[in-house]
């Protein structure tokens, strides 16, 4: 593991907090100041700038809830690369115990990040795909990765781009 990753984490929950907070808080007039004028927009908008001065910790907790911890994010991205099963999760992501990893998998199901398919054979069978909701974090985790390979890349002179 690199040495920067508690510092990713947190990085990561605080973006997830603030993504949280443009959910909830939609506003159908937002005003600020532009050139010493008044301006009023008919539309849905947030300001980033008044949601940084105003957005408190508390109001995250749901979303931390949803994808705060040290491994959902990786569920997510295991998942969305082909890793469908839970024993092809578990062998995927190093120091996840089956306990841990059943748990995430029925948080993030009631969630509605994943869905998981039980398929009616002897042998019991199960796929978990993400759903709408899941998918649409993808963008999201593709911006955390490009930041991390910009600023802490591990390997030395090498320009990465995420796809």
């Amino acid at each position: 593991p690199h040495k920067n990753f508690p510092f990713i984490v947190i990085i990561i929950n605080k973006i997830v907090k603030f993504l949280f907070y443009i959910s909830q808080y939609s506003y159908k007039f937002i005003t600020r100041q532009k050139e010493k004028k008044l301006v009023t927009y008919n539309k849905t908008e947030v300001i980033f700038e008044d949601l940084c001065k105003n957005m408190q910790l508390d109001q995250g907790n749901l979303i931390m809830k949803m994808l705060g911890g040290k491994w959902k994010l990786l569920i997510i991205s295991r998942i969305y690369v082909g890793f469908d099963r839970f024993n092809s999760l578990e062998r995927s992501i190093n120091g996840i115990s089956k306990n841990i990893l059943s748990l995430s998998l029925k948080e993030l199901e009631n969630d509605r990040i994943i869905s998981r398919y039980n398929f009616d054979e002897v042998v019991p069978k199960v796929k978990y795909s993400l759903t709408k909701s899941g998918n649409s974090l993808i963008p999201v985790l593709k911006i955390l990765g490009q930041w991390y390979f910009d600023n802490y890349s591990p390997i030395e002179n090498k320009e990465i781009k995420i796809v």
